[in-house]
């Protein structure tokens, strides 16, 4: 397809990581070969380079943090297809239950953990 698509847009996986798979592309040529871009320049976020899977997995993001990729392919012979449409997503906010001591309060130890963090609360 050009330009190319998403067979599933970028999805959180939790407040530090995103997933995306592009649309299978196909060339007589073979090689198919796909980049995806982060866009927005936020934290974390990064470029996949060009690479053989239609999937990518981008992690060590920041969490509560929009995020937006877009993706092309390209074949052994070097021709691409346009970029697709951007696909957005927010990582899920960094959740203070997640660290909580066996007593069951968060206190002075979890706070230096989660020092320059933004707490929310959980659902």
């Amino acid at each position: 397809p050009d330009p190319l698509d998403w067979e599933s847009p970028p999805t959180a996986i939790g407040s530090t990581a995103i997933m995306m798979t592009a649309t299978t592309a196909t060339d007589p040529s073979g090689g198919i070969q796909y980049y995806f871009d982060e866009i927005t320049g936020n934290p974390g976020g990064d470029d996949s380079g060009w690479q053989n899977s239609s999937g990518y997995v981008d992690l060590g993001l920041d969490p509560n943090t929009l995020y937006i990729y877009k993706v092309k392919a390209k074949d052994a012979l070097g021709n691409e297809t346009g970029w697709s449409p951007p696909g957005a997503e927010t990582t899920a906010p960094l959740c203070a239950d997640l660290y909580k001591d066996v007593n069951n309060i968060v206190d002075g130890y979890d706070f230096a953990i989660l020092a320059d963090q933004w707490l929310e609360s959980c659902p």
